[in-house]
């Protein structure tokens, strides 16, 4: 087998599964990427942009939290970042109980309601409103 990973199927833009087995450990391990592609947001590329994927991205930390702790506890890795028309989801680990993660995360991002989250909503607001406010008012080193 060679040191790098070898395409094992491809199709593509749905998907590409590679495969390397692992000498060192002797244990699986999976690397999962996906992007949510959408319109609904119809973000533009404006620095009020920014600040509204950096809400999102917090609302969404806050939402996922109890998944995320036992991700960490599982020795698994997760990450996510928002862009202008997409979410983009990166799971890893050692764990074969990565498939759990992925499974309990899709779950979770059906109860993923703007409306029913309100007071969330409203909580952070207050808070980067904050932080926005005190970053001008810091020294500036």
């Amino acid at each position: 087998m060679k040191d790098n990973p070898h395409l094992t199927k491809r199709t593509f833009p749905q998907s590409v599964l590679y495969y390397q087995f692992n000498k060192k450990f002797d244990v699986p391990k999976a690397q999962i990427h996906c992007s949510i592609y959408t319109t609904d947001w119809k973000f533009t590329k404006e620095p009020a942009t920014d600040l509204l994927i950096a809400f999102y991205t917090s609302i969404f930390k806050e939402h996922f939290k109890p998944v995320l702790y036992l991700a960490e506890m599982a020795n698994l890795q997760f990450q996510f970042t928002f862009a202008s028309n997409l979410v983009s989801l990166a799971f890893s680990g050692y764990n074969e109980t990565l498939s759990h993660l992925v499974e309990e995360f899709f779950k979770n991002l059906e109860t993923f309601k703007g409306e029913k989250m309100e007071s969330m909503f409203k909580d952070k607001y207050v808070e980067m409103v904050k932080t926005l406010d005190n970053f001008e008012k810091n020294e500036p080193y």
